[in-house]
């Protein structure tokens, strides 16, 4: 089995890797198939196995996830053509048939060509071996409009075709072209025929049962076996139906194209000329010359264009003309596959603009209820994020601020994230607790995912009435409660595990937020922000850069304007480094007059 894999990091190419094999190990162990470079890669992230024609994708228990066109990976998925894998920051486009060389012999019917013996051929030669060419400018002329319907044509059987038809068309003169499939590690295997053999047009025939086939899918009026006048390509030659003699395919001209991976020429016509190479062939006596060109290649096959000519044609100029119209064949088809790619990318860009935009509008507006006044701050690092922040009005007066952390980044964790967006309105519309709501969320991911994700979480509901608070915190950082005057303390609060692990039991925390004080709740891409140096700003950090910021600003500027404060702090932190992880902070400044009471905490 073989295929290939584009690999691009954050919109740069990376790498094609062919995939040959049973099966091929991705991920950051130098031991690995496909090595990627990246911490947040595991050793062996994920597998690609093949089944019979086609690969599938497995994840092997990574930290963050595996991802096929936005999707998380659970279990064995069959692979597409066309097909983007998601590993952190690589994006890995899947090819196989059109873009993949190696692949099973395919069932085509018998096609009327002659192997020959590779005993009875003479030498063969490269285009350094002859004399140098003189290229005809209507040649060339030619050849620069055949260049131009390469690349106006999508369809790649109709390209392999317009090749053909170039070879045995009026300008090179050629008597039959074929497109072969060549094993690179059997010298004695038989080559397979992807298309023809195509011969000079003679006028519209429709043979009812023909040697060969431009292949599956290649039809219609007027294109087709025996195309006539005005198609713009040649009939395929079939024996019985005025055809001349069959084509001949010569063992060592395959081998020398092979082995030197380059354009040969090779003639029965014995020294005729400084340019001509002898090359024995049973052709009922008729001089006949071949040249075969590389077309594609891979580590065990070769795709080789095969063209017989009339004897005087066995010069270095048509070796020259031949090699020129197959390079330009290389670069169409080079041009197609970064199209291709290149469109994929679009419609994957045009997806994460419309799913970064839908998740936008779930994050809050800042809003004040009552005395309390709600900021908040949410940048996804991938366009979409697996953070969740959330703040929202409950029916008996309170308001519930969270935000929650997915396990893995980008499209997988951002599905998950609106999951429990969905999950936590839900509950608060029913009217549920807030340990009600943790536990229903725990219930949810277990159920849902089978412990494959976790999420952290840092919930607490607030009266602003009073200023009481309960919390709860499951693997996050620790909320903190700042001053005016810039102290600082952690939030009394239940702590946990992060949720989607396993069944947990929770407890309340509770505290009050005096008059002027501030909550601050966020997720770990705040403490775990890298400068540029590669030093991380840490929990000391972000408390610092709270406890300053409120300082600065004094005790009667809005929460608002504290989260824009944070951001360029963290912004000016970062400098020039890569961001690694989404930004996702809330702010619940309690204002005066906050009406406080007797009632102990």
């Amino acid at each position: 089995m073989s295929g290939w894999l584009q690999i691009r990091k954050e919109n740069n190419l990376v790498a094609n890797t062919h995939l040959s094999g049973s099966r091929v190990v991705i991920g950051r162990s130098p031991d690995c198939d496909v090595v990627l470079a990246s911490d947040s890669v595991s050793r062996q992230h994920a597998e690609l196995v093949a089944h019979g024609d086609a690969w599938s994708v497995r994840d092997l228990g990574s930290r963050n996830g595996t991802g096929v066109n936005g999707v998380r990976v659970n279990g064995e998925r069959p692979l597409q053509p066309g097909d983007v894998l998601q590993i952190d920051v690589f994006e890995m486009l899947y090819r196989s048939e059109h873009s993949a060389l190696s692949r099973p012999p395919q069932a085509r019917p018998k096609t009327a060509v002659t192997m020959m013996d590779a005993a009875a051929y003479g030498p063969v030669r490269t285009l350094h071996e002859l004399a140098p060419p003189k290229i005809d400018a209507s040649h060339l002329s030619k050849l620069m409009a055949f260049s131009g319907e390469l690349l106006s044509e999508a369809n790649l059987e109709l390209r392999q075709a317009q090749l053909a038809a170039l070879m045995v068309g009026k300008t090179f003169n050629g008597t039959a072209a074929m497109l072969l499939h060549v094993a690179r590690t059997d010298a004695n295997a038989e080559p397979e025929i992807l298309l023809g053999p195509v011969l000079p047009s003679t006028g519209p025939t429709t043979p009812s049962h023909g040697p060969a086939s431009f292949g599956p899918g290649f039809g219609g009026p007027g294109v087709g076996p025996g195309a006539g006048p005005g198609t713009g390509l040649p009939g395929l030659g079939h024996p019985g139906l005025g055809a001349p003699e069959p084509p001949h395919i010569s063992r060592s001209v395959l081998r020398a194209v092979v082995a030197g991976e380059s354009a040969v020429l090779a003639s029965s016509k014995r020294q005729i000329g400084k340019d001509m190479v002898q090359m024995s062939m049973a052709a009922s006596g008729l001089a006949i010359s071949a040249v075969a060109c590389p077309l594609r290649s891979d580590a065990s096959h070769m795709e080789i264009l095969y063209v017989m000519f009339p004897g005087q044609y066995g010069t270095a100029e048509w070796l020259a003309l031949v090699s020129l119209a197959a390079s330009l064949y290389r670069q169409a088809e080079a041009a197609w596959i970064a199209r291709e790619a290149a469109q994929t990318q679009a419609l994957l860009e045009e997806e994460l603009r419309r799913a970064s935009e839908i998740q936008m509008r779930l994050v809050p507006e800042d809003f004040t209820r009552g005395d309390l006044d709600v900021g908040v701050g949410f940048v996804p690092f991938k366009g979409v994020g697996g953070d969740y922040v959330d703040a929202l009005p409950t029916a008996d007066g309170r308001v519930l601020v969270t935000v929650m952390d997915v396990a893995g980044k980008g499209m997988d964790a951002a599905l998950i994230a609106s999951g429990l967006h969905t999950a936590v309105h839900m509950s608060v519309r029913l009217g549920l607790s807030l340990i009600d709501i943790v536990q229903t969320l725990n219930r949810h991911l277990i159920d849902t995912w089978f412990a494959s994700t976790s999420v952290t979480v840092a919930a607490a509901i607030l009266d602003p009435r009073t200023g009481r608070v309960e919390a709860i915190n499951c693997g996050h950082p620790t909320p903190l409660i700042v001053t005016p005057d810039g102290r600082t303390r952690e939030l009394k609060c239940h702590e946990e595990v992060p949720l989607g692990l396993m069944e947990i039991e929770l407890k309340v925390g509770q505290d009050r937020l005096q008059s002027g004080e501030m909550l601050a709740l966020y997720s770990d891409g705040l403490s775990e922000l890298f400068d540029e140096a590669g030093q991380m700003l840490g929990v000391e950090g972000v408390t610092r850069y709270l406890a300053e910021i409120r300082r600065n600003l004094g005790p009667r500027r809005r929460a608002s304007e504290i989260a824009t404060q944070l951001h360029q702090r963290l912004a000016a932190f970062r400098g020039k480094a890569l961001a690694s992880d989404d930004i996702s902070f809330i702010l619940a400044l309690a204002g005066p007059p906050l009406r406080m009471t007797r009632e102990s905490v």
